[in-house]
């Protein structure tokens, strides 16, 4: 999924940092004029301000471009930058309690001293997490995988731009020559991965979440590139080579080139910050349920069926991240093993495997549909240690159900479309009647669907409906 277009929010991470220190350094300052016994916050004059003081950040953030560059600031710019901050949220403090006459009930120690600690907090707080910052981009933590296809006679060049740039938010996943078979040659330091005949199967089985297009952009590329769009993946091309056909088309700067990226559905920054926070508040409620959870079912399951109580597999995440998600277990011990002998039971057709009445539950014996391991999965509480890996951000809150390894390996082009996204405990699918569809290429479609058009809003429409599914008990077997 696109990333949409750069703005102010692309350092929401400095933003929330800063408004934690300046707000020490606003709690520091009543301690000092009133006492640590004193909790200004409980005093209402104190607390609106504290309020407004919030808002008048962001603001001044959103005007300013206070963030701007800030990573290739030096020691005298940041502190220049720090004080122009921090002296304008002062300054439109003041002005607000001048206006509104309540400048009798405020200390004026307080402010010069928030103002004083604000600038010495936020500085050393944006040096150290600058810091940590420039560390995880040179190690590539966290950065999606890019695939460059250009030229032989232009790749050098390439390279050398990106070389010359002090951070490059991606890391460089290999370069695709079209106009000669240079596989497994190395140019520079970087190695070419595949010829332009094998880009799609290359992309098919290996982990990329975004193509630099930097080359020609004719008719008998057209297809490649369509193709990459509908598998998920994020296309930056040359502004010399641009189609109309591109869906979702803006212009941003990526690694020092000026391109046009095309996805099969851009989020906004600000649209996957919300989301994120939704996944974290959900995780954190989540793996506190689990814990509640796991004192009952623990006992359950072990006297049914010794052996660990959590199952955990490894599953392929967004573009083809491998991760273990983990599960309470419903299920033998052996499992996995038994799975192959009962791939003629099964009930799906196409990469997916779905049996009604499998024996591997535990305590199937029981009868059809009584075991605890029935019950588990009718409930759906299997899933609930999934809220780790939401936490962890292996998973979202909503998205597309994660493959195996071996469901995976049968992926046809087409089909990582389902990993475009992060992988989500719930999705459209879960909430469509999943017993009622056995084929996969109609769990492809709704997943496509949701991608296409996905919104917070559907979200929200898609948790929502998971609870009325859930409490149901309809969908889970």
């Amino acid at each position: 999924m696109g990333k949409g277009k750069t703005n102010w929010l692309k350092h929401w991470d400095f933003l929330v940092w800063d408004l934690i220190f300046i707000e020490i350094a606003f709690l520091a300052a009543c301690a000092w004029r009133h006492g640590f016994h004193i909790a200004p916050y409980l005093r209402p004059l104190y607390v609106r301000l504290n309020l407004i003081l919030i808002v008048v950040d962001i603001v001044i953030v959103l005007l300013n471009s206070s963030y701007k560059n800030i990573l290739k600031r030096g020691f005298l710019k940041e502190f220049q930058a720090v004080l122009v901050h921090n002296s304008l949220i002062l300054g439109v403090l003041l002005l607000y309690i001048y206006i509104t006459k309540q400048a009798f009930y405020f200390s004026r120690t307080v402010f010069v001293l928030t103002w004083i600690l604000s600038i010495v907090f936020t500085y050393i707080e944006r040096f150290c997490w600058k810091r940590v910052i420039r560390k995880r981009i040179r190690k590539g933590v966290g950065l999606p995988y890019m695939l460059v296809v250009t030229y032989e006679n232009y790749a050098p060049s390439v390279l050398e731009k990106f070389r010359k740039r002090m951070y490059n938010n991606f890391n460089l996943a290999g370069l695709v020559i079209i106009d000669e078979d240079m596989r497994g040659q190395t140019i520079g330091k970087t190695k070419v991965v595949c010829n332009a005949d094998e880009i799609t199967e290359y992309l098919r089985t290996h982990v990329v979440d975004e193509v630099l297009w930097s080359a020609e952009y004719n008719d008998s590329y057209q297809k490649i590139v369509k193709t990459m769009i509908y598998m998920g993946i994020s296309v930056h091309i040359a502004m010399d080579y641009l189609s109309d056909e591109l869906p979702n088309k803006f212009v941003e700067r990526v690694g020092g080139f000026t391109v046009v990226t095309t996805a099969i559905h851009s989020m906004q920054n600000w649209q996957k910050l919300l989301k994120r926070l939704s996944d974290i508040g959900a995780g954190l409620i989540g793996v506190a349920v689990t814990g509640v959870l796991f004192l009952i079912l623990a006992p359950i399951i072990k006297k049914q069926s010794p052996g660990p109580v959590f199952y955990s597999q490894e599953r392929v995440g967004r573009n083809g991240r491998i991760f273990k998600m983990y599960k309470f277990r419903s299920m033998c011990m052996d499992a996995d093993q038994k799975k192959k002998d009962l791939m003629q039971h099964n009930e799906m057709q196409g990469q997916m495997f779905k049996m009604k009445n499998d024996p591997r539950i535990i305590g199937c014996e029981k009868g059809e549909g009584k075991g605890i391991g029935n019950f588990i999965r009718k409930t759906s509480l299997d899933e609930f240690p999934q809220f780790w890996n939401i936490l962890k951000g292996d998973m979202s809150l909503v998205g597309t159900r994660p493959p195996t390894l071996d469901e995976y390996n049968q992926y046809e082009v087409r089909h990582k479309v389902r990993l475009s996204i992060k992988p989500g405990l719930t999705g459209l699918w879960q909430v469509s009647g999943r017993n009622r569809i056995t084929n996969f290429e109609e769990v492809v479609k709704l997943d496509e669907k949701y991608i296409e058009n996905w919104s917070l809003k559907e979200d929200m429409k898609i948790i929502l409906k998971t609870v009325e599914v859930v409490l149901a008990r309809k969908g889970a077997e």
